[in-house]
């Protein structure tokens, strides 16, 4: 099952702000899920995050190879609100293996960041 994400507006039900400002979260809770929500998500990890390559300040990869920009810091929060991990897949690398004919979900992920819905898009992913 593809999973698709609004990080943003995730981020502001956890209560979590990027700048380490703390958001009240909304009701008592501090994980919103449901009990039937938290066993899918136990079951399904890690999420396999496909981030775009080049897209300062939002979503890039620095020199080092490492996922950065705001989408990057919303994903660290909601890694640790949720208690879920995600692997972070170099975009690089999966268009690589895609173009050999391999990769299947590892080069789609289950997550997309800042990605625009368009009809060409809409055929591999669920938007939501």
């Amino acid at each position: 099952m593809r999973l698709c994400l609004l990080l943003a507006m995730l981020a502001t039900l956890l209560g979590c702000h990027p700048s380490g400002i703390e958001v009240p979260a909304l009701g008592a809770r501090s994980n919103p899920l449901n009990p039937g929500e938290r066993a899918w998500l136990s079951e399904h990890q890690p999420i396999r995050l496909r981030p775009n390559a080049n897209y300062p300040p939002s979503d890039f990869f620095d020199a080092e190879g490492e996922h950065r920009g705001i989408s990057a810091d919303y994903v660290r929060l909601i890694a640790q609100r949720l208690g879920i991990e995600f692997d972070v897949i170099d975009p690089k690398r999966s268009e690589e293996i895609a173009r050999a004919g391999g990769g299947g979900a590892y080069a789609r992920g289950d997550v997309v960041t800042l990605s625009a819905q368009t009809p060409q898009r809409a055929l591999n992913w669920s938007y939501t």
